[in-house]
């Protein structure tokens, strides 16, 4: 990648699939980042500001398997979760008009999924201190085991950390970067749709 660009609050990266992005304008928008990021949050209110469809991924994997997430884990495991997850989420890429937001695991399952992504597609990074996660979680969750299968056990902090370790490799890919942990959802909500909104989709070639 290059330089990074700052445009505060927002830092956009240069990537790979960046030439697509600008030909064909924005059409769908992909948010990744950790647990707690707010991807869930951020994707309704901006959806509602757009006007488009939201696939939440795992409620998409819950409805489908007629089980929450941590029953999928707990009886048929991890892989079975994200063999589902890549299927929808692939299938809610093909669609335009829509903000898609897969689990925080769904991009780090192949090295560039985030280049590789349908043109068109602008992937924003929801960047989460693990600080500010363990705070969020520990306010929302009672019961950890139930509600997020990776965290269940002890050493919170810690492993929130080493996620982020692991997976922010992958996350830098986004087209777009926003550091949750100053933006209130709606903020964020809002950058995502101006940044949207900036890229128009081209009137097609006439052949001559």
């Amino acid at each position: 990648m290059g330089d990074q660009v700052n445009v505060s609050p927002a830092t956009v990266l240069p990537t790979s699939h960046g030439a697509d992005y600008d030909r064909d304008g924005v059409v769908r928008v992909l948010l990744v980042g950790s647990m707690a990021s707010g991807k869930s949050s951020v994707g309704a209110v901006l959806s509602e500001l757009l006007g488009w469809e939201f696939a939440d991924i795992d409620l998409l994997v819950e409805r489908e398997c007629g089980m929450t997430v941590p029953e999928i884990f707990r009886r048929f495991g991890e892989r079975s979760f994200r063999d589902a997850e890549a299927r929808l989420a692939a299938r809610a890429l093909e669609r335009d008009e829509i903000v898609v937001a897969p689990g925080g695991g769904w991009a780090a399952q192949q090295p560039r999924r985030l280049a590789q992504v349908p043109a068109g597609t602008l992937s924003v990074w929801l960047r989460t201190d693990p600080a500010t996660a363990e705070r969020r979680i520990l306010t929302s969750d009672a019961r950890l085991g139930d509600s997020r299968p990776l965290l269940a056990g002890p050493g919170l902090r810690r492993t929130l950390v080493r996620l982020a370790e692991e997976r922010e490799p992958c996350y830098r890919q986004a087209r777009v970067r926003l550091d949750t942990d100053r933006m209130t959802v709606l903020e964020l909500a809002t950058e995502i749709r101006a940044h949207t909104l900036k890229a128009k989709r081209c009137p097609p070639r006439r052949s001559s």
